[in-house]
């Protein structure tokens, strides 16, 4: 909800859905950036969940690149696959926004 309620604040949410290509720009944006910081949110299914799966390096990501990311995130603790939950969830807020 708060991710609507800032584009709200943005103005960019109206009833004829004039502002949906800047709407588009800043989700995607925000899909991007996260992507960039932990590139195992980027995965989108049959291919990518046994790397997922079996916590196995992001290099073996097929379709992500680059696979490091700018950060070198990796899944190797339960912590951290905490973190790729939240940001996966993120990332599908702004594309559902």
């Amino acid at each position: 909800w708060r991710l609507m309620d800032f584009f709200r604040m943005l103005g960019l949410l109206d009833d004829e859905n004039t502002y949906a290509v800047p709407r588009v720009l800043l989700g995607a944006c925000g899909v991007v950036i996260i992507g960039m910081l932990v590139p195992q949110t980027m995965f989108w299914g049959e291919f990518e969940v046994g790397v997922l799966a079996t916590l196995s390096p992001a290099s073996e990501l097929p379709h992500v690149w680059p696979t490091t990311g700018l950060i070198g995130f990796e899944m190797d603790s339960a912590l951290n696959c905490l973190i790729v939950g939240f940001a996966k969830l993120m990332v599908i807020s702004f594309t559902v926004a």
